[in-house]
């Protein structure tokens, strides 16, 4: 790149910080604290900041990782325990994962890179939960930092200091969020894929990764199942209805209408990529969605999310029904044609943590689209 490149992107960063900053400073910090965060963020932080350094790992306040917590408490020890001081923490975080994105997408098109960057900027659970404590942001930073480094160490042509890096990045991940063993596993079953002859065709043939470097990248997730040991359970006790507890299968259908909702544009620039008879056998499974209710979650606001939401108006609005499961289904084989996309896609291992996600979605009870958020950046 020249330097009037560099100075075009610094500038354009720079204004989506700003206006991040701003959004927050002027809307985002003062909305009023919701339930979540007065019955379950705020004492998990304040319980931290007490106990240390003695910290109690099984027993706190959240259903989430306790890094997080432990963090927020050091924090609030300096700039005042309560709600509008640790939002300003997690806003911080937010901030720092806008820079991720951006430096991670460093040497794709501009017009990419501000895409990318605008869309992950202005979606509904990044920009709400930039200001509101929650555990989500610090994961989701911790988790794409852990990317950017195993991007960085992959073109470093597999130095091994960035690889330790990476790991301690990726176990942080897994300590803020359960769920973001997606990306542990799905990096990890990519190397593996390289050392494999069976497979070995259906990842990138560039780099071919150690069985030592395969067993360390794995480590984040040795540190999550001491954990859950410790917890008895994937969640700490006191959350254990939140946990694991036989395999979900509506979450296969949600699937592919959440790929359908928010990625139709991928199928539109990668017609090509899907074999046709997809079409015709999508197109014959999809007839089930007939006798499916249009969207099968909870009945507040809360477990609706984006997706929920948009039905629940459009009903409201009483359009006819086959109009409305008519857009279900199209959602659905769009959703579909998304996911065969991805899984065409072997040079690189975001697709495969997005698979990952998914078929480990299927062992939660709870169909919130909320809890989809980490495969937003992968896909």
């Amino acid at each position: 790149m020249t330097q009037r490149e560099n100075l075009v992107r610094l500038v354009i960063l720079t204004s989506f910080v700003l206006a991040f900053v701003v959004l927050g400073v002027t809307v985002g910090l003062k909305h009023t604290p919701d339930a979540d965060e007065t019955r379950y963020h705020l004492p998990a932080t304040l319980q931290y900041m007490q106990q240390f350094p003695h910290l109690d790992l099984r027993d706190y306040r959240s259903a989430s990782g306790p890094l997080p917590y432990i963090l927020l408490s050091f924090w609030a020890r300096v700039f005042g325990a309560n709600v509008v001081s640790l939002r300003v923490a997690i806003m911080l975080f937010g901030m720092l994962t806008l820079l991720v994105v951006w430096a991670f997408l460093n040497e794709e098109k501009l017009k990419t890179q501000i895409l990318i960057t605008f869309f992950i900027l202005l979606h509904p659970y990044f920009l709400f939960r930039s200001f509101s404590l929650y555990t989500v942001v610090p994961a989701l930073f911790f988790g794409l930092l852990s990317l950017l480094l195993f991007k960085r160490y992959q073109a470093s042509h597999l130095r091994p200091f960035l690889l330790i890096i990476y790991v301690l990045c990726s176990t942080a991940a897994v300590l803020s969020r359960q769920v973001y063993l997606s990306y542990t596993a799905g990096i990890a079953l990519f190397a593996l894929a390289s050392r494999l002859p069976v497979v070995r065709n259906l990842v990138s043939r560039e780099f071919k990764y150690s069985y030592g470097s395969v067993a360390l990248m794995l480590f984040p997730a040795l540190v999550l199942g001491l954990l859950i040991l410790h917890w008895g359970g994937v969640t700490p006790p006191r959350f254990v209805g939140y946990a694991y507890s036989g395999l979900n299968f509506a979450h296969l259908d949600f699937i592919f209408v959440f790929l359908g909702f928010w990625y139709w544009p991928l199928f539109l620039d990668n017609l090509r990529r899907v074999p046709k008879w997809v079409y015709v056998i999508a197109g014959l499974v999809a007839i089930h969605l007939i006798w499916i209710p249009l969207y099968r979650v909870g009945p507040t606001n809360e477990t609706l999310g984006v997706i929920g939401a948009t039905y629940a108006w459009l009903v409201g609005r009483d359009l006819p029904f086959l109009l409305l499961k008519g857009s279900q289904i199209v959602l659905w084989l769009l959703g579909v044609m998304v996911f065969v996309i991805l899984a065409r896609r072997r040079e690189e291992p975001y697709a495969l943590i997005s698979i990952v996600h998914f078929l480990i979605m299927l062992s939660v009870p709870l169909v919130w689209e909320r809890y989809y958020f980490a495969a937003f950046p992968t896909v």
